[in-house]
């Protein structure tokens, strides 16, 4: 038993060796794979934080299309608040057309102003022609009363026409009579009846100069209403004037209150835009500092990105390099010692068993197969561990 091969004895490695030569190799695989994995987990945070930089460039593109869309719902705002002061300088410029004014004044305040003064102005002249019509119709009144006595006149005038002119038939008939007593002075005479002729003649006489006296003042008095009634005529004139004036007096305040009706409207729909317009101009700019907050946080973004890319970039192709050269390397050392320890454990020429050391042999060679057996066990954990590792690095 103790005439063992030298041969085989120095062949064989040491089971401690062994076991620290493996300890070694799985030392430096766990290392290996920590690395591995610590790389990986780096790579999924960068791959996490660029698919948040994703998402928030996103976010930066629908807030750029927010603020496009409200800029141009502004500028369509912007284009029909333009075009309803073009409306309303338009009517405006057709009412002062129409008001027969030369002059155009483009400045809205100016065009009020000058319709105020207008309005001040017509109610003035209104003011003045109310009072001219009811002066007027007073002088009408009066004229009225006065037409009225005329008229009651001109009965008396026509009445004491119609006395005058029987008292003339009446004289003519007395001076007939005259005459032919006169052709009668030859014939005896009475006397009483003479006398009483010449009284009735004298009396008569004395009628016709009342008469004559009343017709003179009648006469006066006729020129005079005559001259009152052409007077008249021209107040009658006047008169119509004057209606002629309370129509169009009417129709100028129907004008004057459409007109200010209007004004009013303009007014009040000018104030509405000017509100609009100042909370539109007030949004352009809430919006337009919106923009550019984003705008600086976008380009700040990016910046980082680009930064973060560029340094990843960087340090993955450097260890990715390094890695590669490492672990071919490694890979090589590991197949140097696997080679080796293959010539190692290879078996050797087996001896002829003799009878007086046949129980001694049998040990030892259990010995030895016992000792083949871990080894190869071993060796085949270190390749399925070398396999395991291989095989994640490259996925």
């Amino acid at each position: 038993m103790n005439n063992a091969n030298p041969k085989d004895v120095g062949e064989r490695i040491p089971r401690e060796k062994l076991h620290d030569q493996n300890e070694q190799l799985t030392q430096k695989h766990v290392q290996t794979l920590q690395f591995v994995q610590e790389i990986a987990r780096e790579n999924k945070a960068l791959k996490a934080t660029i698919a948040e930089y994703e998402k928030e460039k996103e976010k930066c593109k629908e807030i750029h299309a927010i603020a496009e869309e409200s800029q141009t719902r502004l500028k369509q705002l912007q284009e029909q608040l333009q075009q309803r002061n073009d409306e309303i300088n338009a009517m405006l410029l057709e009412k002062h057309k129409e008001e027969s004014l030369t002059e155009k004044d483009p400045e809205m305040m100016k065009v009020l102003e000058e319709k105020v003064e207008g309005g001040r102005k017509l109610t003035i002249e209104k003011t003045e022609l109310r009072d001219q019509v009811d002066r007027l119709e007073r002088t009408n009144q009066q004229l009225l009363l006065r037409l009225e006595g005329q008229t009651a006149l001109q009965s008396r005038i026509e009445e004491e026409q119609k006395m005058l002119k029987s008292y003339k038939d009446e004289n003519e008939e007395l001076k007939r009579e005259l005459e032919s007593l006169r052709h009668q002075k030859r014939q005896p005479v009475d006397f009483e009846e003479v006398d009483m002729m010449k009284a009735r003649n004298n009396h008569l006489l004395q009628e016709v100069r009342e008469a004559n006296q009343k017709n003179m003042e009648l006469n006066f008095r006729l020129s005079k209403l005559e001259k009152e009634l052409a007077q008249q005529e021209e107040d009658k004139d006047k008169l119509t004037l004057i209606e002629n004036l309370k129509v169009k007096v009417t129709q100028m305040q129907a004008e004057r209150g459409s007109a200010l009706e209007r004004e009013r409207n303009y007014e009040k729909m000018l104030k509405e835009l000017q509100a609009e317009m100042m909370s539109l101009k007030e949004s352009y700019v809430i919006l337009e500092l919106d923009k550019e907050r984003y705008r600086t946080e976008y380009q700040k973004l990016l910046a980082e990105l680009m930064y973060r890319r560029k340094k990843d970039s960087i340090d993955s192709a450097s260890k990715s390099f390094k890695d590669f050269v490492h672990l071919k390397r490694e890979l090589n050392e590991a197949k140097n010692e696997n080679s080796d320890l293959r010539r190692m454990v290879k078996p050797a020429q087996l001896p002829m068993l003799r009878d007086s050391d046949g129980p001694r042999r049998l040990d030892e060679r259990r010995g030895s197969g016992n000792s083949q057996t871990s080894k190869s066990s071993n060796n085949g954990r270190q390749k399925q561990n070398r396999t395991k590792s291989l095989t994640y690095l490259t996925s």
